[in-house]
């Protein structure tokens, strides 16, 4: 992920960069409650839906058990919130059966930052887990962007 970053960040042409953080909500209540296997099937099925909904050109890392990084080429950070609607939902849509009667819920809270004139890569990256942080402190299963850090 550094090596991606840091050639996005010092690229020839600079472009605009977004970065989303996510986080899966609850994880640990749910390795718990139904097992780490259905916690390892949580963590592909959030992966295979963030790859069905980044372009070819977006970059998603694990970024640590739970979490998942984001790197947007040339997204502004209106488009790069919509991306992470986009996420949100489709995670939200998620429900995993273990049992005919018992299925597994599923959601995701994410920040979302972009690169600005003032930044190096520690002060975006900052900022987006700020973002994560608050989406989580405000309930989970949101999206907020850097905007609303004050």
């Amino acid at each position: 992920m550094d090596q991606h970053l840091s050639a996005l960040w010092f690229g020839q042409n600079p472009v605009p960069l977004s970065v989303l953080m996510l986080d899966i909500d609850h994880f640990k209540r749910i390795n718990d409650t139904y097992g780490h296997p259905r916690g390892d099937l949580v963590i592909r099925n959030v992966a295979e839906a963030l790859r069905c909904c980044l372009r070819a050109d977006d970059i998603a890392f694990c970024y640590g058990g739970e979490e998942f990084m984001v790197l947007l080429q040339n997204t502004p950070l209106e488009g790069a919130v919509r991306v992470a609607e986009s996420i949100r939902g489709r995670v939200e849509q998620l429900h995993l059966t273990k049992h005919e009667r018992e299925q597994v819920p599923c959601t995701v809270s994410l920040g979302v930052a972009s690169r600005n004139g003032r930044d190096d890569r520690e002060s975006l990256v900052g900022r987006v887990d700020r973002a994560l942080y608050l989406a989580k402190h405000r309930g989970r299963n949101q999206v907020v962007d850097e905007n609303l850090l004050g």
